[in-house]
């Protein structure tokens, strides 16, 4: 009975040690960060739209939420408004 205790109590402090030797690392941060994306509404960012000579179409700045997709179109809200660029060159910047 009391071996089982032992290697219990073991196991969850060899557990917490994870736990907390891990939420310094970088990608910990990210995931923490992209939380509080979503329940927040976004982060304070700018975002440039470019065409495909390099000039700058546009520019939003303000609490912006992204979506992240691998289809090429570059989804995000701001102000309420939804804003869908198709294969475009497209800048953001986390302030």
């Amino acid at each position: 009975m009391k071996k089982k205790i032992f290697i219990a109590l073991a196991i969850v402090g060899c557990l917490l040690a994870i736990l907390i030797s891990g939420a310094s690392c970088s990608s910990c941060n990210r995931a923490v960060k992209d939380i509080g994306s979503d329940i927040n509404g976004g982060l304070n960012r700018t975002v440039k739209v470019y065409d495909f000579n390099g000039k700058v179409i546009t520019t939003y700045k303000g609490k912006i939420d992204l979506e992240p997709n691998d289809s090429g179109i570059v989804k995000f809200e701001l102000n309420g408004k939804r804003y869908m660029y198709y294969n475009a060159f497209v800048e953001v910047i986390e302030q």
